[in-house]
């Protein structure tokens, strides 16, 4: 194909945004400023910095360029530079090796070992509330972001390990966490500096990588299936070559997938829990549903497919409030999107929060109503408008375990506990990485002894 054929003319955003800036920008209303981009045409060129990028706005383009025309694509920029940070993971990784790495992992990911960690997800829920008192105000983003790390450490290690290991994932995680958007937007030579900020946060990345390393090392040593998704990607083989992962492949992913469970559930939960505070209605018909189905019980794997509304307003919730903002991909061939031909190199932008927000498929489409999956199902929806996990080859592979752990979260939580927000508080919204809230505080009321709400909490500002 040549790059030098006739095709349509891009449109161009005036101004030149440098990369630090750019990210400033996000931040402040990533959503706002990549919809805006919509008016100008389905691909549209920007610039991070001096480097050309194309901003991808049709659902119809994104679908070709992550459905159809997948193999023309890898992962881009920014996941090369987060690359340094998580490894060469199933996230990260392109090409055969990407391919090879997702089939050794599908057998983590299959329904009867999704199954079996429901129960780690409800134990693990249990334990964060039973602290809980009636009337106590809890940081409700912090206490989804402990429990959402503590269920991703309980499924891949469910073996006994050294309270000094465990004490150092929880302690270094965090900090990597903060710093994976400056390592994805800063130059490389920062991250040389002698600055403190910058010496803890690469220690941190040295230590959790040892003590997976420490973690891995025990289990080649007792060859026992423990039951967990460390066992399954330890014994994982390729049908066609036979091969398996090496110990550095198994780390990589391990602290991939930590790093994942970390941040993109708890992103959710919180949403879910202060949408559902600001909605009263559907609040009600949430609480009414759960009560229904599981009569007192605890919920089971198998109760899941009975949440309907629950599923509504997860959906939703996924709509408004997908963790991530932004996205990229590269083209590693010349490429024809829609009518426009672009070299090999060409660097690709989309939003799927934009996506999601596009009124000609979602009517009032900044309210949250569960309702409109009523109306118009997600299936009738033109392909690449609603894609909360991504499509294609590169998309999410732990889609049933994270719509596992919303809905069992969700349904143990509120089985017993009404969440509202604090009062005198509006929420915020920080944008990094993931969203997530810098002061959701929230009063935690048994639902037996109080009263059901009649007043609705203004919706969140966005920082």
């Amino acid at each position: 194909m040549s790059a030098t054929k006739s095709h349509t003319a891009v449109p161009v955003v005036p101004g030149r945004l440098p990369l630090l800036g750019h990210a400033l920008a996000f931040r402040k209303d990533p959503v706002a400023f990549l919809s805006g981009l919509r008016e100008h045409g389905g691909l549209v060129k920007m610039f991070m910095g001096p480097l050309p990028v194309y901003a991808v706005t049709s659902p119809e383009l994104v679908y070709q360029m992550l459905v159809t025309d997948s193999a023309s694509y890898d992962k881009g920029r920014l996941f090369d530079k987060l690359q340094r940070v998580v490894g060469n993971g199933v996230l990260t990784s392109n090409g055969t090796f990407h391919r090879e790495q997702r089939r050794l992992m599908q057998p983590a990911f299959q329904r009867k070992m999704v199954a079996r960690y429901a129960e780690v997800m409800r134990e693990r829920t249990e334990e964060m509330t039973a602290g809980w008192r009636p009337g106590q105000v809890v940081n409700v983003q912090r206490a989804v972001d402990d429990l959402a790390l503590g269920i991703g450490v309980s499924t891949l290690f469910t073996s006994t390990l050294s309270t000094r290991t465990l004490d150092v994932i929880k302690e270094c995680l965090p900090v990597m966490l903060n710093g994976v958007l400056a390592r994805t937007v800063l130059p490389d030579f920062v991250f040389r500096l002698p600055a403190p900020v910058i010496r803890r946060m690469n220690l941190a990345e040295q230590r959790l990588r040892a003590s997976v390393d420490e973690i891995i090392k025990t289990y080649r040593a007792d060859g026992e299936d423990h039951g967990d998704l460390l066992t399954v990607l330890l014994t994982a083989r390729d049908e066609d070559t036979g091969r398996g992962m090496t110990d550095e492949q198994v780390r990589d992913e391990l602290v991939t997938l930590m790093l994942a469970a970390a941040e993109t559930t708890s992103s959710v939960l919180a949403s879910l829990f202060c949408r559902l505070a600001q909605n009263p209605v559907a609040e009600r018909e949430v609480l009414a549903e759960i009560d229904g189905v599981l009569a007192g019980r605890d919920i089971g794997f198998e109760d899941i497919p009975s949440f309907d509304y629950l599923g509504r307003v997860l959906n939703e919730v996924l709509r408004l409030d997908v963790p991530g903002d932004l996205f990229m991909r590269r083209a590693i061939t010349d490429v024809t999107l829609g009518d426009t031909l672009l070299p090999a190199g060409a660097e690709f932008l989309y939003s799927i929060p934009s996506l999601h927000r596009n009124p000609e498929f979602y009517p009032d489409p900044d309210a949250f109503d569960p309702d409109r999956w009523l109306r118009r199902p997600a299936r009738e929806l033109p392909r690449g408008s609603y894609i909360p996990f991504s499509i294609g080859s590169r998309g999410c592979l732990g889609q049933s375990f994270a719509w596992t752990e919303l809905n069992v979260i969700a349904a143990t939580v509120l089985s017993r506990w009404r969440l509202s927000i604090e009062p005198g508080v509006t929420p915020v919204q920080r944008h990094h990485v993931t969203t997530h809230f810098t002061n959701l505080t929230m009063v935690v009321e048994r639902r037996a002894d109080l009263p059901q709400r009649a007043t609705e909490i203004p919706r969140p500002a966005t920082a």
